[in-house]
């Protein structure tokens, strides 16, 4: 079992921002004004709600409290340091998951990398289903085509084998 000690502080500060760049792959796939900010407090909620499970715990509860901090000042997500181009941010924060993953194959567990993939992918989806698609955010889908071909990505990005 990993934990932030196993990790070197560029690598724990890649990994915290995992949730988040997947997140932002939703927010960037289909801009609609008034979905981003129900997307961004959900993107924020969600990343530490999700139920660890027994053999992640070393590895993601650190996370998790690290994270708290950007519940109440959305603003200084991490990942939204620099300023975002929707139409270049997605290829660049699926880069970004992809390489988080490099980072957890070499120090952890098999278990502990398929939860964090699962944690990521959580909070991708809830992001995702934040606001309905249609007419000024009251009707239509929760997921749009676009954020479900974004969600793909992530899943991608997260297992390239599959």
């Amino acid at each position: 079992m990993t934990s932030k000690t196993s990790y070197t502080h560029e690598e724990w500060a890649t990994l915290l921002k995992a949730p988040f760049y997947a997140g932002s792959c939703i927010g960037a796939a289909d801009v609609h004004h008034i979905d981003q900010r129900k997307e961004r407090k959900t993107m924020v909620k969600e990343a530490t709600l999700w139920t660890i499970p027994d053999e992640a715990r070393d590895l993601i509860r650190p996370l998790y409290s690290d994270i708290g901090k950007f519940r109440e000042d959305t603003e200084q997500i991490p990942g939204y340091e620099e300023e975002i181009n929707s139409d270049n941010w997605k290829p660049e924060a699926l880069e970004r998951l992809s390489e988080v993953i490099k980072i957890l194959e070499a120090k952890a567990t098999d278990e502990e990398v398929a939860a964090f993939k699962e944690w990521v992918m959580y909070v991708a989806e809830k992001t995702a289903e934040a606001g309905k698609e249609g007419a000024l955010g009251l009707v239509g889908p929760r997921v749009s085509e676009k954020e479900q071909a974004a969600l793909d990505e992530i899943r991608q990005a997260l297992d390239p084998s599959e």
